[in-house]
C-alpha cells in the first residue's frame, strides 16, 4: 500500500509558515488551548508528540497537565502532523519547523 504525504516538500525547500495555513491555524488553537499550562518542557512534549507521538517520561511527571492534553486527543493536530511527516528528510526545513513551533507556543 502506497503512503500519502499531504505535504510534498523537496530537499530545497525551506520552512516559511505563510504557505501553511492550516498548519498555523492548528498551532494557534494549540496556543490557545495551552496557554494556562505550565511552561516545564512545553516545547518538547508538543514537538515530540507532534513528530512522533512519543514523550519522556520526566516530561510527562512534570508537565501531567499538558502531556494529558496533547495525548487525549483534545487537540486538532492532523496537519501539524502530517507536516512533521512530509518534512522529516529535509533537516533544514523540520529545524525551522521547530524553532518556529518553539518561538510560538508561549
Amino acid at each position: 500500500m502506497l503512503t500519502y504525504k499531504k505535504y510534498n516538500i523537496k530537499d530545497a525547500d525551506k520552512f516559511n509558515p505563510e504557505d501553511f495555513p492550516k498548519v498555523m491555524s492548528e498551532l494557534a488553537e494549540i496556543n490557545e488551548k495551552t496557554s494556562g499550562e505550565p511552561v516545564d518542557f512545553k516545547h518538547d512534549i508538543i514537538i515530540s508528540y507532534l513528530r512522533n507521538h512519543n514523550l519522556q517520561q520526566d516530561w510527562i511527571s512534570a508537565n501531567p497537565g499538558l502531556s494529558g492534553l496533547i495525548t487525549g486527543g483534545f487537540l486538532v493536530t492532523s496537519h501539524l502532523e502530517s507536516l512533521f511527516e512530509s518534512c522529516i528528510q529535509n533537516k533544514l526545513f523540520l529545524h525551522d519547523f521547530e524553532n518556529y513551533i518553539r518561538k510560538s507556543v508561549k
